[in-house]
């Protein structure tokens, strides 16, 4: 069935892509229902510390392998945006963190998970959790209205699930004892589970009813992101849209992409990006000289339900005074030995270059040094040349033809890249200082890029990878791309180790896992320097969309 669903969506994505006719409104109905559910570590966060989150996609009760990026948002009163993560999804999970800054103000914010498919979800197109966010370091004034009070609430109250089993190695601890913590699932049918295992709170937010009324969008048309990062837009001349534009997308940078798209009989262009990029500018361009006064519009992939969201107005009583004080003191101390305690950021391996490993490179360090690109070719460069032209140079890539060790020469230009910058003449790569060049990549046979087919790739990659041009064409589009968060592994000390015993130690988050196996399972977690309670909860889903949630406590002592 999934295999079968999958066909589908691929189906309508290439309609979408190809024609000009139907409509993504159109098709609209014709979508898979996917489904975002998002759990977070906790609902109240001092300015200073750590939300963490965790999301898993289902559709017809099965985790969704449908949408490759997720998209999570939090916003504040003003339905202004405080941050936006990207993430790669893999077996219909993803997960990341957010580090509550100082310059946030106390107040009641919305953290918001969708995909572009989802949101064609007529019954929950996002998943939503309140957040409230209490900022010591800033001047609050309590307002003399209030729908949220977060006041001082001793009373600790657990919750039981028969989902899953929590058992401990103990329930009372010393200060940096090791716990050990069992968990064992008791049905089947558990779709997703997480651990958290946080310090409890002696607070509580009282708050009015006020549920958001999520209405669907009626004109909602974006296109679902199945096989990756999805970036569309429009070509249009004076006259109206252009048919058969080739649009390049240049990321330029040392793990440099370019990627090449043709509009649709609407005008449309569609990339794909399905590999780890590093943030950078990128710039989607024409050949200007071919379409003259023509435009490029991109898309908008804006989340469209945040007018619809609902806040409270909060104020915080003066019961917790004396507790934010303390907590306040011991954020300070913890972050400031954040360097000896950072997570380990597992980075991805980014793609070689699209055409390795055809070509030959040629390293300039390797050879004589030549005073002008144009010297270096004639002199080092035995695949391609200039050759001149009423209004510059061309350059040309060399066919050669191994069997009778002949050369011919094809009028078609080659694709030219300056660190992954695509060039639509040669200005800009002959007037480069060659002293700035590290390697030159001729790909000398006919190349296909996109639906574009060029006589060969020249591919100069610079010593520093920054090449950016001076100007660039009034139609080109300059845009920042957003990096896919990347996974980490999060910090757990290791006080055997004689150098992490004298650091302090104030965590209020003692472990998280975003995602835990469904199947019996010993985790170790290793208490602070702090006494109290702590929560053990384990969270979840079920294959009937079912929310559990499953929280014992260990008291940790003098």
């Amino acid at each position: 069935m999934g295999r079968i669903i999958q066909t589908t969506l691929q189906f309508c994505l290439l309609l979408i892509i190809s024609s000009s006719t139907i409509q993504a409104q159109q098709l609209a109905k014709e979508w898979p229902e996917e489904t975002v559910h998002l759990t977070s570590n906790s609902q109240t966060f001092l300015a200073g510390e750590k939300l963490l989150y965790s999301c898993v996609l289902t559709n017809n009760n099965e985790t969704s392998n449908l949408s490759k990026v997720l998209y999570v948002e939090l916003f504040d009163e003003t339905n202004t945006s405080i941050f936006k993560h990207k993430l790669q999804v893999a077996n219909g999970k993803a997960n990341s963190d957010y580090f509550i800054p100082t310059s946030l103000s106390t107040g009641h914010y919305k953290l918001v998970a969708y995909t572009m498919l989802s949101q064609y979800n007529t019954k929950q197109p996002f998943a939503e959790k309140d957040v409230y966010v209490i900022n010591t370091f800033k001047t609050y004034n309590k307002p003399e209205r209030s729908t949220a009070t977060i006041a001082y609430d001793s009373v600790v109250k657990g919750s039981k699930t028969s989902v899953v089993s929590i058992e401990t190695s103990t329930s009372t601890l010393n200060k940096r004892d090791e716990l050990t913590i069992n968990v064992m699932p008791m049905q089947d049918d558990i779709l997703f589970a997480s651990l958290s295992v946080r310090e409890v709170l002696p607070i509580k937010v009282n708050e009015d009813t006020n549920a958001d009324n999520i209405q669907p969008i009626t004109n909602y048309n974006a296109i679902p992101e199945l096989r990756g990062e999805i970036i569309s837009g429009t070509v249009s001349g004076p006259s109206g849209n252009l048919q058969d534009v080739n649009v390049s997308l240049s990321m330029p940078g040392e793990d440099f992409i370019n990627l090449q798209a043709i509009t649709n009989t609407s005008g449309k262009f569609y990339f794909v990006l399905n590999a780890p990029y590093k943030s950078q500018n990128a710039v989607v361009s024409i050949n200007e000289a071919s379409f003259p006064n023509a435009s490029i519009n991109l898309d908008d992939k804006a989340f469209k339900f945040k007018n619809q969201l609902n806040y409270n107005t909060v104020a915080v009583s003066e019961t917790v005074n004396s507790w934010l004080l303390q907590k306040s003191i011991d954020l300070q101390i913890e972050n400031a030995f954040y360097e000896a305690k950072k997570d380990t950021i597992l980075e991805p391996k980014f793609s070689d270059k699209f055409y390795e490993p055809l070509g030959e490179t040629f390293v300039l360090d390797e050879y004589t040094r030549f005073g002008t690109v144009r010297e270096t070719f004639i002199e080092v460069i035995n695949l391609a040349g200039f050759r001149k032209t009423d209004d510059g140079y061309n350059l040309l890539v060399y066919n050669y033809d191994n069997e009778d060790e002949t050369v011919s020469q094809s009028e078609e230009p080659p694709l030219i890249l300056i660190d992954g910058f695509k060039q639509y003449n040669t200005k800009a790569l002959i007037n480069l200082d060659p002293y700035t060049i590290e390697n030159i990549t001729i790909v000398p046979e006919q190349y296909r890029r996109g639906s574009q087919i060029y006589n060969g790739v020249v591919s100069v990659v610079t010593k520093e990878k920054d090449f950016y041009p001076n100007t660039l064409d009034a139609s080109a589009k300059e845009i920042t791309l957003q990096a896919l968060e990347y996974d980490k592994s999060y910090f757990t000390p290791n006080y055997k180790e004689n150098s992490e015993k004298n650091i302090p130690d104030f965590r209020a988050q003692l472990f998280w896992k975003p995602s835990i196996p469904l199947k019996p399972t010993t985790f170790k977690v290793v208490t602070a320097d702090k006494t109290g309670r702590y929560e053990i909860n384990v969270s979840g889903l079920l294959k009937n969309g079912e929310a559990f949630e499953n929280v014992i406590y260990v008291e940790v002592q003098e």
